[in-house]
């Protein structure tokens, strides 16, 4: 049975906020290793201490795991409101 027309814009609707919601997910992960990247190519370029690139690529190898905490409990504080 074909979809009305409104009914099929409120489906394409749907989809593409779900797409853009899983590419807001997967985007912060991204922006900090590009970050974290940048500085330390810039580091390296103006001679910068080596402990600073260490402190740098400790916040990014902890950043995925706070990010995913963040998720899991943002996720269990949405399922409580909705019960």
């Amino acid at each position: 049975m074909p979809m009305s027309p409104e009914g099929r814009r409120q489906a394409d609707r749907l989809l593409w906020r779900e797409r853009i919601v899983r590419m807001l997910k997967v985007a912060p992960p991204i922006v900090i290793g590009g970050g974290v990247f940048v500085g330390l190519i810039w580091l390296r370029m103006h001679g910068g201490p080596g402990w600073i690139a260490l402190v740098l690529a400790g916040a990014a190898a902890l950043s995925k795991p706070a990010l995913m905490v963040l998720r899991v409990l943002e996720k269990r504080r949405s399922c409580n409101g909705l019960d």
